[in-house]
Order: C-alpha cells, then sequence, then structure tokens
C-alpha cells in the first residue's frame, strides 16, 4: 500500500518496545516511512522522505545511505526488483542499487503517486502479479508498469526508463452538481498480463466495440497484433501461460481459448457444459503439459484436467460446491466459494479423490514452506499434512509439556523425518520445530515480515507470508509507519527449544 506522504511536522508518540521471548533478539530497529525486503537487504525510507538506509537484515547492522531525491512529492512506494530498490514518489521513479547503495537514476513516471487515478507499479514475473514481493529481474520474464485506473506506461527495471508510448483507455468524467463532486470512469483499460521471451504481452482497446492482444518489445515497438483475440484479453476474463509450453489462455463462465504466446496465433478453444449457472473460472498448470480448470458456481464445482498444448480433456468430475480440488502438492490458493471448508485432493490420473480434509471455522491450510506438503493453522492443534492431504502429525498448542503425534504407518514416523522442515531427525526436534513455526506464525498476525535468503518463503494473495528457519535464522519484522523493528531468533540447544515451546502463553 501506498505509504503517508511528505512530512507533516506532527510529532509521532513513541513505538512500543518489541519485547522478544527465550531464544530471540532484536536484529533492527529503526524509524522510517516505508520498508521493502530483497534476499540480504532490508531498505528503509528514512523519515525525511529523501534517504533510502540499507541493513543487514541477519546483524541489523547499516550497509549504506544514499539521498534517493532532493524533495518529497506525493505518495511514497518501495518495490524490490532484482538487485534494484523502485522508489515511486509523486511524479518520479528513482532507482537505487541496493547492494552498493549507489543512485542508478530517476525519471519521470508519466502517472502521479498519490492523485485520483490510484496509480501503482505492476511488476509481474512471466504470467505472476508480483506487487511489492521482491522480484528476479530477468529480462526475458519480469516486466515493469506503472499503472493507473486507465492507463498502462512500460518501463526498464533496472533503472526506471520508459519504454514506448503509454497504454491508455477512454476516461469519462461524471461531475454532480448537487453535490458538487466528479468521479471517473475508464472504458477500455489496458491489461498488462505478462512477459515471455523477451515480449512484453498486453490486451488494449483497438476499437470503441473491441479490443486486440499485442505483443511490445524491449524498445516498445509493436510486434504484432492479433484482433482474433479480442474476446480472450477482455479485462473480465483470467488470464495465465505456461512459459514453458509457450502457451497463453483466458477463460471465463463458458468458454476457453488458448494461443502461443510468443506469436498470438490461437491453438484451441473449448465451451463448457452448464450455461444455466453462473460460474467462476480458473485454469493453472499442474504438472508438465497438464492443466487442471476449475469452475464454482452455487450449486458445484465442476473440475477436468486438460493437455496444456492441445486442450484434449483427460477427464472431467462434478463436486459439491463447498469442496475445494486440489492437484497434490497443489497451492492451496485457488478458486473457492464462499464458506469452503473441505479440501479435496484429486489424482491427475484418473481425477479420483486420493483425500479430504474438513476445516473448522478458525482454520486454515498452507503450503509448508520447507516441503511439498501442508500446514493446518487455527484451533487447539497445528496439524501437518503430505502432499496428497494425509495427516502426518498433530501438534497440541496450548497443553504445557505436551508433545504432537504422528500415526504410526506415516513417512514421518518411520523414517523419523520432519514432514514440515524435512532432513532425517528425532521425533521430539520435528514437534520443536513444527511449534516453533507455528508460535512464530501467531506472533506475527498483522505484521509485515520478511525471511533471509537462506530461508524458504512463500507469500499468498492475501499478503500474508511464512519463514522456514534453515541454517540461518529468519528475521521477523514488526512494521508501521513510523517503526520499523527487525527481530531474529537466536541459536539455541534442543533442550532449552523444548522448554521454550511447552510455554502455554504464546497460543494463538
Amino acid at each position: 500500500m501506498p505509504e503517508k506522504t511528505g512530512p507533516d511536522g506532527q510529532v509521532t508518540a513513541p513505538p512500543s518496545a518489541l519485547a522478544p521471548g527465550p531464544g530471540a533478539r532484536i536484529a533492527l530497529d529503526v524509524r522510517g516511512r516505508a520498508v521493502v525486503a530483497l534476499p540480504d537487504r532490508v531498505v528503509v525510507l528514512d523519515d525525511d522522505f529523501r534517504h533510502l538506509r540499507g541493513f543487514d537484515p541477519v546483524t541489523g547492522a547499516e550497509l549504506w545511505r544514499v539521498q534517493a531525491q532532493p524533495e518529497a512529492r506525493g505518495q511514497h512506494t518501495l518495490y524490490a526488483v532484482g538487485d534494484r530498490v523502485l522508489l515511486y514518489a509523486g511524479p518520479d521513479l528513482v532507482a537505487v542499487d541496493a547492494r552498493r547503495g549507489e543512485l542508478v537514476a530517476t525519471h519521470s513516471a508519466r502517472a502521479y503517486n498519490g492523485g485520483d487515478s490510484h496509480c501503482r507499479l505492476d511488476i509481474t514475473h512471466g504470467f505472476v502479479a508480483r506487487g511489492r514481493r521482491w522480484t528476479v529481474d530477468d529480462p526475458a520474464l519480469t516486466a515493469c508498469a506503472t499503472a493507473c485506473t486507465c492507463t498502462r506506461r512500460l518501463f526498464r527495471c533496472d533503472s526506471g526508463a520508459p519504454i514506448g508510448k503509454p497504454f491508455d483507455g477512454s476516461e469519462i468524467y461524471l461531475h454532480d452538481e448537487l453535490e458538487q463532486s466528479a468521479s471517473m470512469m475508464c472504458l477500455g483499460a489496458p491489461n498488462l498480463f505478462g512477459r515471455i521471451g523477451g515480449k512484453y504481452l498486453l490486451g488494449v482497446r483497438a476499437r470503441p466495440d473491441a479490443y486486440e492482444a499485442i505483443a511490445v518489445d524491449r524498445e516498445g515497438k509493436v510486434l504484432w497484433r492479433r484482433p482474433e483475440l479480442s474476446a480472450a484479453v477482455e479485462p473480465y476474463r483470467r488470464l495465465d501461460g505456461d512459459g514453458a509450453a509457450d502457451v497463453c489462455w483466458s477463460i471465463d463462465s463458458t468458454s476457453m481459448v488458448a494461443w502461443t504466446c510468443s506469436t498470438g496465433q490461437i491453438r484451441w478453444r473449448a465451451q463448457f457444459p452448464g450455461e444455466a449457472h453462473q460460474f467462476s473460472g480458473e485454469a493453472h498448470v499442474v504438472a508438465p503439459g497438464l492443466l487442471l480448470v476449475r469452475r464454482h458456481s452455487e450449486s458445484e464445482l465442476q473440475v477436468e484436467l486438460r493437455d496444456v498444448t492441445t486442450g484434449k480433456q483427460r477427464w472431467r468430475r462434478t463436486l459439491p460446491p463447498d469442496r475445494v480440488a486440489l492437484a497434490p502438492g497443489e497451492d492451496t490458493d485457488v478458486l473457492a466459494y464462499a464458506q469452503t471448508t473441505t479440501y479435496a485432493w484429486l489424482d491427475l490420473r484418473t481425477g479420483a479423490t486420493l483425500r479430504e480434509h474438513t476445516l473448522a471455522k478458525e482454520q486454515s491450510l498452507t503450503r509448508d514452506p520447507a516441503s511439498d506438503g501442508y500446514i493446518r493453522l487455527g484451533g487447539p492443534q497445528v496439524a501437518l499434512l503430505s502432499r496428497d492431504g494425509e495427516v502426518l502429525q498433530t501438534v497440541p498448542k496450548d497443553t504445557p509439556g505436551s508433545s504432537g503425534s504422528a500415526p504410526a504407518s506415516s513417512p514421518a514416523a518411520r523414517s523419523g523425518a520432519s514432514p514440515c522442515f524435512g532432513g532425517p531427525t528425532s521425533p521430539s526436534r520435528s514437534r520443536s520445530r513444527a511449534r516453533g513455526w507455528s508460535r512464530t506464525r501467531a506472533r506475527r498476525s498483522g505484521r509485515r515480515q520478511w525471511c533471509s535468503s537462506s530461508s524458504a518463503t512463500r507469500t499468498n494473495r492475501r499478503g500474508s507470508s511464512s519463514c522456514a528457519r534453515t541454517e540461518r535464522p529468519s528475521p521477523v519484522v514488526r512494521s508501521s509507519t513510523d517503526d520499523l523493528s527487525l527481530g531474529q531468533a537466536a541459536p539455541r540447544d534442543r533442550d532449552a527449544a523444548a522448554r521454550e515451546l511447552s510455554r502455554p502463553s504464546w497460543a494463538a
């Protein structure tokens, strides 16, 4: 979210002290107006809105300080791409080398951060929108653009330099004389949906009544236009792609169309049954060459597996509407309908249900960041699940001195490996690690947090993230407008960890 703009002269109350529990220490506590994390840096915008500082996320040492702009204008937002930090400040886009702490370039953003057009930066990798999460700078796959209500303006991710001409929709201004107010409506807003092979792929309004798909090179030159994809790139349709297969697709409630990303040539179309119902649809690659298509309505969940390149249907199933269909090991952030409570893992060969797992109201399911399984959070227990939904281990949260248990037949019980963190270890060590993860998760509720480069990281679409310790402990960041605190778990022996994890006061 954009941070509050320039200094206002108000005196801010000092932040409350961060009191670490046993086995943790404060690595960094610093005031600032915005923060962003790279794998080996935490970069903070100073209170004066003009300087940026880089910190080591493990030791908390200040590595550099640089003046990014002579004066503060507009809202200020930080983004991280490769080894660059991008400061989007009012009308300007400032690129800073995060490793050396040097100013790279300042360019006009061609869109004002802080105005009525609600401008931000769109950063994608392949076909995945990254937002303010750190993104590798890959010239073939990473796309950067300023995005406002009715415009997209491409720029170079490493310097902020503009690329080509802006892509605009039609702005219509509505004035209410009685209320003395005005609003803006956009018709034909452009859509940047990804980058592949160095080409930027967009859907833009070609005529008042139609879109077209276009590809743009790194100089801003339009390489091709495909008016035959007009319906496929309408903004209301879900777009995605498979870079390895060079296939893009879009889906709505009744149909799906796929085309070659690099050329725009249509590969196949599919028409879905059940047009009488109002469906929401999405399609994701779940294995090389395999596309899992999910369509949800109030009355049912339709699931089918298709070949990515040909569109051939392998199988199709209809499930109750309270199910969330998953391929084994797939991310849980997929299509769900309202009060969905049951996850169903499907066999990709036949479509048969492998396992189901029902969640209580206060529970949630997320991917284990250090394995291909899952972690169930909330309620009296933390549970570790395999990639196909088998419960491997449960850990009671609020019973002092209690220990989790794994089914005797589970791989974790047979091998002594931690299903959450991997690697051979004793059962007691597995329980300590699992409970330590859930405890950290409970403490982090409502805070921004980042992991060091030695940690496994996952950030979901809701903006929450999870960190798993490996050889180096992972920092935990507390952030508000005026206070940034970076904590880190200190090394401790197994007995000390077990004693700490037996305390009942940390339960969520």
